[in-house]
């Protein structure tokens, strides 16, 4: 045996002897999973989340003070879903030291895990920190993977982190568990943890629309009728109003979401423009009031039908600030500024206690449903109709002579239409017969026709040609 084959057997007997350590011959499977990348973190014990930093800038603190749920305790209290917090401290737990892609400054730069461009994420217990570390962006093609570093090490992971409960005995061992959506819990806040409804007005219809916007104008719009407004500014006559705008304005406010929360009214109101609100809306509107239940064995007079009842009520947006978040777009691979307005809504006349809780904080919204309220004063004026003309009406100045069909001289007419001039067939002479009882023409000698079936297009496979007498 030459040399090269005993060297490339001796490298294959190592391969196979460092195969057979990693195995775990009880089970016949490769021995335990990648270690955790904190292995003492305690998920029961933690009472503080803190993120911070990066691109989006804003910093959020999530405890549960003694005897007090988990709240958002650095914007006042606002109430944070138990389900994410649990999700968010399993996702801690489970991550793990598995495919480390490199430690230079430079890497740590291009992958968002640094001090600048990455969100710093802290879960502490009674003050002290349980586990620190930086989430960065995704790779590219990378759906569920994220690049995670610890503050302390240079290390950064290029990590999928399955949560315990899509790995526990009762999931389906078929399917493919998700990774954890790192960038959803420390990126933005309405998609995970809180619920992302202000309120919701239902099919409630709005009767009046009063806009004030600071140094530009204060209106009312009312509706007088179905499909009817009046525009009424202040010190003049009422004039027809859009009802497009109207509807327009409602449906940005109908089912009013949040982006994020900002802070307490009282406490940030002035930060973020809420103390002079560039724009204010005061809707009036009313919905169908639930009736009484009837009473047991009460029946209904035949052809009495129930009278409708309405509930008036009234509901008010306040539109401060543009605020500007820088976010990262995969597909460029750059940060890129995404703008949106703080408001409030006033929970004067709220009766549902959640919604009125909600007017005690500032929010931020899509650019485009404040855009929805930023109309000028000319787009709730009613567009003018353009006038349509009769039929047999001319342009002004022009006298049709009799006979004129109003076309020019020249015009001809329209391919497959007949002259104006032509009668139609029942006006023809009483002695031109119609064209069925006209004698047929003869028969032109046209030459034999073809029998054989083929180029006739009949697609039949009969073989009969066109006119083919077989009797």
């Amino acid at each position: 045996m030459s040399r090269g084959n005993l060297l490339l057997l001796g490298v294959l007997a190592l391969a196979v002897g460092l195969w057979l350590v990693g195995r775990d011959w009880a089970t016949d499977k490769p021995t335990g999973p990648v270690p955790r990348l904190f292995p003492e973190f305690n998920r029961e014990a933690a009472d503080t989340i803190e993120i911070s930093g990066g691109a989006a800038g804003s910093t959020w603190t999530i405890a549960r003070p003694e005897g007090a749920p988990w709240s958002f305790v650095s914007l006042g209290g606002y109430p944070v879903k138990r389900e994410a917090v649990e999700r968010f401290l399993d996702g801690v737990a489970s991550l793990r030291m598995d495919n480390p892609v490199g430690t230079s400054a430079d890497l740590r730069d291009r992958t968002h895990t640094d001090g600048k461009n990455g969100r710093l994420v802290r879960v502490l217990r009674a003050g002290q920190p349980m586990a620190e570390f930086y989430v960065g962006k995704q790779p590219k093609q990378g759906y569920h993977e994220f690049f995670i570093r610890k503050t302390d090490e240079d290390a950064i992971y290029r990590t999928t982190t399955l949560l315990e409960r899509d790995r526990g005995p009762s999931i389906d061992p078929h399917a493919r568990p998700s990774g954890f959506e790192w960038d959803a819990y420390v990126q933005e806040m309405s998609r995970k943890w809180v619920e992302p409804g202000i309120w919701d007005l239902g099919d409630a219809e709005v009767q009046e629309i009063r806009l004030h916007r600071k140094d530009h104008y204060d209106a009312r719009v009312v509706k007088e009728a179905e499909d009817k407004w009046n525009l009424v500014e202040e010190g003049k006559e009422a004039v027809p109003a859009d009802a497009d705008a109207a509807d327009g304005i409602l449906s940005a406010v109908r089912r009013l979401s949040l982006y994020e929360v900002v802070g307490k009214y009282e406490d940030v109101r002035q930060e973020y423009g809420l103390d002079s609100p560039e724009i204010t809306l005061l809707m009036t509107l009313r919905k169908k009031a639930k009736g009484p239940a009837p009473k047991e064995g009460e029946e209904k007079k035949e052809g009495e039908e129930p009278k409708e009842e309405w509930t008036t009520f009234t509901r008010t947006v306040e539109v401060g600030k543009k605020v500007t978040r820088q976010r990262y777009d995969s597909y460029s691979d750059e940060m890129k500024p995404e703008d949106y307005y703080a408001i409030r809504v006033d929970p004067q006349h709220i009766d549902d206690p959640e919604e009125k809780l909600r007017g005690a904080y500032v929010f931020l919204v899509r650019d485009y449903t404040a855009s929805s309220l930023r109309k000028e004063l000319s787009e709730l004026h009613a567009k003018p109709k353009e006038e349509e003309k009769g039929p047999g009406e001319e342009e002004e100045g022009t006298i049709p002579l009799p006979g004129d069909s109003g076309k020019p001289p020249d015009e001809k007419p329209a391919e497959g239409q007949k002259p104006a001039d032509e009668k139609p067939a029942d006006e023809k002479p009483a002695d031109e017969k119609p064209a069925d009882e006209k004698k047929p023409e003869e028969p032109k000698d046209e030459g034999p026709k073809d029998e054989g079936g083929e180029g006739c297009g009949c697609g039949d496979g009969s073989g009969g040609g066109v006119g083919r007498d077989d009797g």
